[in-house]
């Protein structure tokens, strides 16, 4: 009875192994495949993707009558083909002592509207002066500037996809924030926090100063770790970014930065010198959007000192049109950075490496381990631009067979908001080749933005269409 029990057993780990063995051998042959990737060179062309960029500033008074809005913004819009950002200025002074009528929150719709369907992504800066003379424009009280912002959230949240940053809480001098009879540091910090509650929380905020930005979030340094990327509507530190107009201007960036040290002061608000601010620039916009506009040709905006702050503050945008006088020294200048931009000029250099620039380096595709699992695909992409992409993208790859035209979509679950400037990360991704019949296809990197629907364009030499960048060729046998 053992001895029958014993023979079966064996019998059984016999028939076992033979079926293991089998699987193994289908499952090797099945995926039996080669791939082959292109050759991966940086380019020095300039992109055009969103949320970074130059861009022009276009602006509106709202009104209970304006027949000649909707000319303007088609004309606007038709000028401003060559960016993938805008910044709105709207003003609000004809409102200054009331609500926005029904008439104005049309006007204000029209606007959004419009911009939205020319596939622009907005900066947008409410506001009551032009002129730098805030305090004869703007509300007798703080109240009537939180009721405007009430009235206008309606109206942005519902253009939250394509509005990416709020510019400063509607006071000062052209909207910076300074130089307002209401803008007192109690008052600041009321309008901020009240702007955030009432905004879709996708939508950056942005201060003049950083500064403001510690004085506002109650932070004298940045919070460890830092509450980047939440969506939760009263996460105003980790949504709020900077907007510097004075950038390379002097040293303190005409008045954005103090001469003296901010620890000589307990008060959150102290500014401090500009190595100071820098570095806190550095660590701050990792996480939250840096631009503005660059003013003075003077030596701190000389193209090398000019490309090293503007990459230690992670700029990812710049006025196209000011200063002139500094962007035209950028264009006579040639850059004599070693690599692909070397002998280009300063101002493409500077174009070119604004916001997040990424380079594929390199890809493989691996065999399996273990009977059962997918070929592991992995690519290394690095980040050479001056700052992250802050808002989430969508990482797929494409399988396109070369004779039939069947397509593969596969989706990958990269945050590249966590690709920082400077950084190369490689990412990986399990491609079911199992499903697919034997023949010859080509792989294709497509990162989108949800919002757009638009495909990033890689820096790279190489083909890049509406199927995403081609990385590569397999073959299945």
């Amino acid at each position: 009875m053992k001895k029958a029990c014993f023979w079966r057993a064996g019998l059984i780990l016999l028939i076992a192994a033979a079926v293991f063995a089998a699987a193994v051998f289908v499952f090797s042959h099945r995926l039996s495949f080669s791939y082959e990737p292109v050759p991966y060179e940086e380019s020095s062309r300039l992109l055009s993707n969103p949320y970074e960029g130059f861009y022009h500033i276009r602006g509106y008074f709202l009104s209970d009558e304006n027949p000649e809005l909707s000319s303007q913004v088609a004309q606007h819009i038709a000028w401003d083909e060559e960016f993938s950002l805008v910044l709105l200025q709207i003003n609000l002074q004809n409102y200054r002592s009331c609500p926005l009528s029904p008439g104005a929150l049309s006007q204000l719709e029209e606007i959004f509207s419009a911009w939205e369907t020319a596939g622009k992504q907005m900066i947008v800066r409410f506001l009551y002066d032009w002129d730098g003379q805030a305090e004869l424009h703007e509300p007798d009280s703080v109240a009537q500037v939180m009721e405007h912002m009430e009235q206008a959230a309606a109206c942005i949240n519902r253009h939250a996809d394509h509005i990416y940053i709020l510019q400063g809480v509607f006071l000062g001098n052209v909207g910076e924030m300074h130089s307002s009879a209401l803008l007192d540091d109690d008052s600041m910090t009321r309008l901020a926090g009240h702007l955030a509650s009432l905004t879709d929380p996708s939508v950056f905020l942005s201060v003049r100063t950083p500064a403001q930005w510690r004085g506002i979030t109650g932070n004298r340094e940045l919070p460890d770790p830092f509450p980047a990327f939440l969506s939760s509507s009263d996460n105003l530190t980790g949504r709020l970014g900077l907007f510097n107009d004075g950038m390379l201007g002097s040293e303190t960036d005409v008045g954005t930065y103090n001469l003296d040290s901010r620890y000589a002061s307990d008060s959150l608000w102290a500014e401090g010198n500009r190595q100071e601010e820098l570095a806190f620039q550095e660590s701050l916009c990792r996480y939250v959007p840096n631009g503005g506009e660059v003013v003075l040709d003077n030596p701190y905006n000389d193209l090398p000192a000019a490309i090293s702050d503007l990459r230690q503050m992670h700029v990812s945008y710049l006025n196209a049109a000011h200063d002139g006088a500094v962007l035209d020294k950028w264009k006579n200048t040639v850059c004599s950075e070693a690599g692909c931009f070397l002998g280009s000029s300063g101002y493409d250099y500077i174009r070119a490496h604004l916001g997040y620039r990424y380079v594929l380096r390199d890809s493989s595709l691996e065999k399996p381990k273990t009977p059962g699992d997918a070929p592991v695909f992995s690519l290394s992409l690095e980040n050479v631009g001056f700052a992250g992409c802050l808002v989430p993208l969508q990482a797929r790859i494409l399988i396109s067979n070369t004779q039939s035209g069947q397509e593969l979509l596969c989706p990958a679950d990269w945050d590249l908001r966590l690709l920082e400037s400077g950084a190369l990360q490689t990412y990986t991704l399990d491609l079911p080749l199992d499903t697919l019949p034997k023949g010859t296809y080509r792989l294709f990197l497509q990162l989108a933005d949800p919002a757009s629907g638009r495909l990033i364009q890689l820096a790279n030499e190489g083909t890049q269409d509406q199927r995403g960048f081609d990385l590569g060729g397999l073959t299945l046998q």
